[in-house]
């Protein structure tokens, strides 16, 4: 196995970022001995395959056959020319589909910032007021109405325009790495968007979310899908029971239905063959976490 010989040198903050402006998406880094690298590029976050993406390139590198919103994924690293070394860090594109209304979202990437200038950036429709502006809503249950709400201001001018507001000033949002959130896309707005596009890094760890009791709106960091089997929600405590009254459940929003969810409940205590399972009422549930979406997990009071 080779050697990571680009941490050994140093290479520092390799990331991914978005021109909003241009739809351009560029990486750069912080080389060691040598700034010069080979990019290597794949359709699948575990490298299990790849592809010559460049050759001997510096920072910045500008990525081609790809543009902010055009639904494609990619992943990239840096390798040392003529060397089996690559950089542990693995950064990417993942552009996840939305429509006008609600639509209840989480980054599969570990973005470089937690504010909504670095998370969604201009990508939206801006408004000179928040009433027609796209916007992201936090879940916050001591906030007024349940949510933080910041709105992307558009059409007022420099220095205002592309900046996120809350009521009338900047806003001071904060969302976590795994953390759901809403993204309102108006209807009336020209070209509403139909993806949304994140940048950042692979993470490199197993992702763990606290949650408590009540409704927790979470997201996966991971851009692969799983089942819930294989979520590790049974093996960390959640509660099952033997219907879904009892169990602890799991929401995901039905964009087909706007303000309908589909639900699943932990099977627990009825037998070694169901017991670990998820439900959707009475059948095995064909929901799964994938990566780009909002999910709420209830824990019931007492669990």
């Amino acid at each position: 196995e080779a050697t990571d010989i680009l941490t050994i040198e140093g290479i520092i903050n390799v990331k991914m970022n978005r021109e909003d402006d241009t739809g351009k998406l560029f990486i750069t880094w912080v080389g060691g001995n040598a700034d010069i690298y080979n990019i290597e590029g794949t359709y699948d976050a575990t490298f299990a395959s790849k592809t010559a993406e460049a050759l001997n390139v510096s920072s910045p590198y500008y990525c081609a056959s790809l543009e902010v919103k055009d639904g494609k994924k990619r992943y990239y690293r840096l390798a040392r020319p003529g060397t089996l070394s690559f950089s542990v860090q693995t950064v990417g594109k993942f552009d996840i589909p939305s429509s006008v209304g609600l639509n209840e979202l989480s980054s599969p990437l570990i973005v470089n910032g937690n504010d909504p200038g670095n998370i969604m950036g201009k990508q939206l429709n801006g408004s000179s007021n928040s009433t027609t502006a796209d916007r992201m809503w936090r879940y916050n249950p001591t906030a007024q109405g349940g949510y933080e709400i910041a709105w992307l201001v558009g059409g007022v001018g420099t220095p205002y325009d592309g900046q996120w507001y809350t009521d009338n000033g900047p806003t001071t949002i904060k969302i976590g790495t795994d953390e759901g959130w809403k993204c309102q896309i108006r209807e009336g707005n020209p070209s509403p968007a139909t993806y949304v596009s994140m940048v950042g890094e692979v993470s490199r760890t197993d992702r763990t979310i606290p949650i408590g009791v009540g409704m927790n709106f979470v997201g996966s960091c991971f851009p692969v899908e799983i089942t819930l089997e294989s979520s590790n929600l049974f093996q960390s405590g959640m509660t099952g029971g033997s219907n879904s009254t009892a169990a602890d459940r799991l929401w995901k929003y039905n964009v087909t239905f706007q303000g309908s969810y589909e639900i699943a409940w932990l099977v627990n205590g009825v037998g070694p063959a169901y017991n670990g399972k998820w439900y959707t009422e009475n059948n095995p549930t064909k929901l799964k976490l994938m990566p780009g979406y909002g999910y709420w997990v209830q824990v019931k009071t007492g669990h």
